[in-house]
């Protein structure tokens, strides 16, 4: 790991080796994309420059292809919310899904949590907060008769 020398000459001390020039590879743009509202993957269409908008045909998501610096943002304050991003008291971190799956493990050791989950969770916009709270009905309902 350290510094590489070349070996000695007949009888003479270690020569350093000469470093050697390597010249950068251009990576090639890609040609998809990952959208961040909905991770769809989306073709890119030839020809779209780097630093481009290109809008997520599922979720309508407007999002820059990667490559070259982007264009310099306008002054002032810049806020994007995306169409399905949800705006919330909790911080704007908060994550319904996680919520829903967290509930639903615990109401394992504390079966009336499962209720409290289906309560919380029903009308969620998230679909994945959904079907845990659905789930978590079912598993009250499966233990109040087992029971």
């Amino acid at each position: 790991m350290g510094v590489e020398t070349a070996p000695p000459a007949y009888g003479g001390q270690p020569q350093m080796a000469q470093p050697q020039m390597v010249q950068p590879v251009a990576a090639a743009p890609p040609s998809q994309i990952g959208c961040p509202g909905c991770q769809a993957v989306i073709g890119i269409p030839p020809g779209t420059p780097p630093g481009g908008q290109l809008q997520c045909p599922t979720c309508q998501t407007v999002m820059a292809v990667p490559g070259a610096a982007a264009p310099a943002p306008a002054a002032g304050p810049n806020i994007i919310i995306s169409n399905n991003q949800q705006v919330s008291g909790h911080g704007g971190g908060y994550d319904e899904a996680a919520s829903a799956r967290t509930l639903f493990c615990l109401g394992f050791f504390f079966g009336f949590i499962w209720l409290y989950n289906f309560v919380k969770h029903f009308k969620s916009s998230d679909p994945q907060a959904v079907m845990f709270a659905r789930v978590s009905l079912g598993c009250f309902i499966a233990e109040v008769i087992l029971w």
